[in-house]
C-alpha cells in the first residue's frame, strides 16, 4: 500500500473558536470548513507555547519548549534538534515548506526541506511584488505587514503561496511528499482583500478586541 502524503497549513494565530467544526459560529470560513468536514478532527489537541517560535519548534522537533529551551521569539532552531523534515527525508519523502519559518534563516532552505519559498521580509515574495512594479515601502527591497495587507487579491501573501503550493502539489502528484503552507494570517494586521465580505454587525466581537493593552487584557506579538 502507498504511504500518504502529507499536508500542513500552518496559519498564524488561528483559533479554534474561529472553526465550525469546533463550535465557532463568529467568523466566515467556508474553506476550511469544508476541509474539516472531510477530515479527521483533533479533539484534545494543544498548542505547547502561546508565542510563535517555541510553539514552531515544538511542531518540527517533537519536544517541550522547556526541553529545547525555546521561550522566546526569533531564535534559530540548534541543529542538535533534528526537525520532522530530517527525520523522513531518507524513506522517499520530497519535504517542502512555504511562508513563514521563523526558526532562523527564512530566507534559504532550512533544515531537511528540499523545496523552500519565502514569504518574509527580503524574499522570494517580495521578488514577486517588486516584479509586478510594487515599490518597497521598507529599507532593502521589503515590505511591511501594514502595507502588504493593502494589496490586491491577486498580489497578496495568501494568493502567493496558493498558486505555489498548487503548482508543487500538481508536479509531485506522483511522488511522496512531505508540504508545509505556513500563512502568517489571520495575524495582525487583520487587514486584507475580504474586508467588505461581512460586515462588522454580522461579527459578534469579544468585549477585549477593540481595547487597548493593560495589565488585564495583554496584548503579545508573534
Amino acid at each position: 500500500m502507498r504511504q500518504p502524503n502529507l499536508l500542513v497549513f500552518l496559519p498564524d494565530q488561528q483559533r479554534t473558536d474561529t472553526m465550525a467544526c469546533y463550535g465557532g459560529t463568529k467568523v466566515h470560513a467556508p474553506a476550511l470548513n469544508k476541509l474539516a468536514s472531510e477530515s479527521v478532527i483533533f479533539e484534545r489537541a494543544y498548542v505547547t507555547q502561546p508565542i510563535c517560535t517555541p510553539s514552531r519548534a515544538s511542531l518540527f522537533s517533537g519536544l517541550w519548549p522547556h526541553t529545547t529551551g525555546y521561550t522566546r521569539n526569533s531564535v534559530p532552531l540548534e541543529q542538535r534538534f533534528p526537525t520532522f523534515a530530517e527525520l523522513v527525508e531518507n524513506r522517499d519523502y520530497h519535504c517542502a515548506y512555504m511562508g513563514k519559518w521563523h526558526l532562523g534563516g527564512d530566507a534559504s532552505a532550512q533544515r531537511g526541506f528540499r523545496d523552500w519559498v519565502s514569504t518574509e521580509d527580503v524574499s522570494d515574495y517580495s521578488r514577486f511584488l517588486i516584479s509586478h512594479g510594487i515599490a518597497p515601502d521598507r529599507e532593502n527591497n521589503a515590505f511591511s505587514r501594514p502595507f502588504i495587507s493593502t494589496l490586491s487579491l491577486e498580489l497578496s501573501k495568501p494568493k502567493f503561496l496558493q498558486d505555489h503550493a498548487c503548482q508543487f502539489i500538481k508536479q509531485h502528484r506522483r511522488d511522496l511528499f512531505v508540504l508545509f503552507v505556513a500563512f502568517v494570517e489571520p495575524h495582525t494586521p487583520y487587514n486584507g482583500p475580504f474586508n467588505e465580505e461581512h460586515s462588522a454587525a454580522e461579527v459578534d466581537l469579544d468585549e477585549t478586541a477593540l481595547a487597548p493593552p493593560t495589565d488585564e487584557f495583554p496584548c503579545g506579538t508573534v
